[in-house]
């Protein structure tokens, strides 16, 4: 089970937002966690991934108890987690290479050839091999969020926590962004939560779901 919530209360800096929050999430499984703005989607998926504190409960996430998570554990967390969100976080005026070096750096690869081939690795398979040399300000709105995604894969994580990863894109990069977050999902067997508003993607791309609503998570 790479993600177990028990009976959580889920809050944002003191203030309870989510009680009696369930969740189990296995290995390779896909899900969607929708919800209308306010339900606590974001407030979820930052506990999953360690920047809001668990309130109470028994939560286990890819191998960490959050319940005892000292605050120096939580990069070791993240690494087990790749996690895109709606507005990219990418370094606009650094290169695409740049982008992901830095990632490999900062979680101690200290091999550069085996850190320049992991990079061209994930390029390939998110398809901007030919762009490793642009800088990220001159990317499309889709290509920005295909190397987001290369860079929630470096470090070959047990699971992708993806906060309306197509909201700011038209409806045919979201449907190609989307495909690309299935076959990382199909491909390499890795657990992905997918928040988004779009009951369309839900529509055309059905899977399991979990609804934000009453305070709690229903399965749908």
């Amino acid at each position: 089970m790479l993600v177990n919530l028990q009976q959580c209360v889920i809050g944002n800096e003191g203030k309870e937002v989510m009680r009696d929050v369930n969740l189990e999430v296995i290995q390779g499984e896909f899900c969607y966690l929708t919800g209308r703005s306010g339900t606590g989607k974001s407030t979820l998926l930052k506990t999953l991934y360690g920047e809001y504190p668990l309130v109470s409960g028994n939560a286990n996430v890819v191998g960490f108890d959050l319940s005892k998570l000292p605050k120096d554990q939580v990069p070791d967390l993240r690494r087990k987690i790749g996690m895109v969100f709606q507005d990219f976080r990418l370094f606009p005026n650094w290169t695409v290479k740049r982008n992901l070096t830095f990632i490999l750096e900062a979680t101690d690869w200290k091999d550069k050839d085996k850190a320049l081939n992991r990079v061209d690795e994930v390029l390939s398979a998110v398809g901007l091999s030919e762009m490793i040399d642009r800088r990220a300000f001159s990317l499309s709105g889709g290509e920005q969020q295909r190397l987001c995604i290369a860079r929630a894969i470096l470090n070959t994580p047990e699971l992708i926590i993806a906060d309306e990863p197509t909201g700011n894109l038209d409806p045919q990069s979201s449907d190609e962004v989307f495909e690309l977050f299935q076959q990382i999902n199909q491909e390499f067997g890795t657990a992905t939560i997918f928040a988004t508003h779009d009951s369309r993607l839900i529509d055309d791309f059905p899977a399991r779901v979990m609804d934000c609503e009453n305070g709690t998570v229903l399965e749908k």
